[in-house]
């Protein structure tokens, strides 16, 4: 258990999700700061949580090792279906979307 890992029934081990005992000093948009539960940051800003656990090497402790990974992971998948989608969307309510800048000036030119 010390190294965040668990036996199932079939003594297989596992992950522990578990985000006991880490405290992380936030600091708000109005400039307070305060000591906030893990699980609390976690709930509301997964991917920032993630980004940060992985810039401060922290992605090997066991509360991270069991969800931060695949949180980035799922953030570029995400990414990488939303990018094709913005080349591929060419008009929208019947009216042409510009690409570049060039493009927008030469439609309001028509």
């Amino acid at each position: 258990i010390s190294d965040g890992t668990v036996e199932d029934g079939s003594r297989n081990k596992k992950l522990k999700r578990t985000t006991a005992g880490w405290h992380l000093k936030v600091e708000f948009a109005n400039g307070e700061t305060e000591w906030v539960t893990l699980k609390d940051v976690k709930g509301s800003n997964p991917l920032e949580l993630a980004d940060y656990a992985q810039s401060h090497g922290l992605l090997e402790e066991p509360a991270f090792a069991w969800w931060a990974p695949f949180a980035l992971k799922k953030r570029e998948r995400n990414i990488a279906k939303a990018v094709p989608k913005y080349w591929r969307t060419t008009h929208k309510f019947g009216i042409e979307v510009p690409k570049t800048v060039e493009r927008a000036y030469e439609i309001d030119k028509e």
